[in-house]
């Protein structure tokens, strides 16, 4: 394998963290005009480097996790080869991102935004969902690449990915509800 291929699946996955970061940016500087315009270099680049670490990190958690769960059930396979290969699943994430940019340019804001503004605007909610879906092909594909790299079935591999970011989920809906 060249190292053209081996760094394919990382940066995918790095493209995707700066123009997901570049998005969010965007959209607060253009929804937000006079906070925007009093914003330094510093803050936004503290901003890029938060929501690119978060894509990051779920990127290493969604191989991370399901790893971990599938060595349960004696799997073979190494989380060194399962991460790039989750990589790649982030390229609907990344076409994604192409589309919301295009729709971004198509918004036009009223002088003042809003919050209803933005729940009610058909193209906000658009790229919303774009960034929602793309996320949830991932699951889909880990299992995939859980089945593929540790020799599970495709059941224990479901299991192994859909178990813990279930409870994950449940988890942080139940505490967001009780603060």
């Amino acid at each position: 394998m060249n190292l053209t291929n081996r760094l394919l699946p990382y940066s995918i996955v790095f493209l995707c963290a700066i123009l997901e970061s570049k998005l969010v940016v965007d959209f607060y500087l253009r929804t937000n005009p006079d906070t925007g315009a009093q914003l330094n270099n510093l803050y936004s680049v503290l901003i890029y480097v938060i929501f690119s670490a978060w894509i990051i990190a779920i990127w290493f958690l969604l191989g991370l996790i399901p790893h971990l769960f599938a060595l349960v059930y004696d799997a073979k396979g190494s989380f060194s080869k399962l991460l790039p290969k989750i990589g790649y699943g982030f390229l609907p994430m990344l076409i994604g991102i192409a589309f919301c940019f295009n729709l971004f340019d198509k918004i036009i804001l009223p002088d003042k935004v809003t919050l209803e503004f933005i729940k009610t605007n058909k193209i906000i909610n658009t790229i919303g969902l774009i960034n929602r879906y793309t996320m949830y092909a991932l699951i889909p594909w880990t299992i995939y690449c859980i089945y593929k790299n540790s020799s599970l079935s495709i059941l224990k591999s479901s299991i192994c990915v859909i178990l813990p970011f279930t409870t994950i989920y449940l988890l942080s809906n139940l505490l967001s509800n009780l603060i």
